[in-house]
């Protein structure tokens, strides 16, 4: 909890979406310039998504498949393109959280 979105609980500052055909569920939290989004894959098989993302810095935090946490491996970069849709490959009943920050003037 030690980023100031995941430190801080406002109901108010969030939103989910499925995509039920892909069995996935996205969470998006913020507070003030940042920004967190988790993304859960209940499938049981790898599955390509187009991920919209505001426009800001993305950094991967978490990967429930990369093989430091016994998972898999991963398809997910430790960083992502500058927001718009972003094509990814999920693993099978896996979970990531990504950071993004508002880019300064």
């Amino acid at each position: 909890k030690s980023h100031p979105v995941l430190s801080r609980m406002n109901k108010d500052r969030q939103e989910f979406n499925s995509l039920e055909e892909e069995k996935v569920l996205v969470q998006r939290r913020w507070e003030e310039s940042d920004e967190i989004v988790a993304v859960y894959h209940f499938g049981e098989t790898p599955q390509r998504i187009s991920l919209p993302l505001p426009q800001r810095e993305w950094n991967k935090l978490l990967d429930s498949a990369d093989t430091k946490w016994a998972g898999p491996g991963t398809e997910i970069p430790p960083d992502l393109p500058r927001g718009g849709e972003t094509p990814l490959l999920l693993s099978p009943q896996s979970f990531f959280l990504l950071a993004g920050k508002r880019s300064r003037p």
